[in-house]
């Protein structure tokens, strides 16, 4: 693992097979919050044996945002809290916002079960 050497990021460790483009190093508070939830969401690929890059967060005009490039394919990160209603919501705000043909990977730190995930899954799509 390496270590960003950056003033503000000090204690953000960058697992092995994942990178980031520098205009992702932190400038504040919340940046660094989000960066390292993406990088916890990058190391748990990489250790499955995938490669991550955390792409630019500046798109071109009209361009859809997204977080990573993982194994050549953009992927959309998020972490979502609470119950098996608020992950639906999530996946359907992520489904509008950024297409239907999105590739996602999306931490759950609440109590919800692999049965209801699907069930809600299903659901939107």
């Amino acid at each position: 693992m390496n270590n960003i050497l950056n003033n503000s990021t000090l204690n953000i460790v960058i697992p092995e097979n994942v990178k980031i483009a520098e205009s992702r190093i932190p400038r504040s508070l919340k940046q660094q919050s989000d960066l390292i939830k993406e990088l916890r969401q990058s190391e748990i690929l990489a250790r499955m044996g995938n490669s991550v890059y955390l792409i630019p967060e500046h798109p071109k005009y009209k361009q859809r945002l997204l977080d990573a490039i993982v194994n050549g394919t953009l992927f959309e990160f998020r972490t979502v809290s609470g119950n098996a209603e608020t992950l639906e919501w999530h996946f359907k705000f992520i489904k509008k916002e950024k297409g239907i043909d999105t590739n996602m990977f999306i931490n759950v730190t609440g109590n919800v079960t692999k049965n209801d995930a699907i069930h809600r899954f299903s659901k939107v799509l």
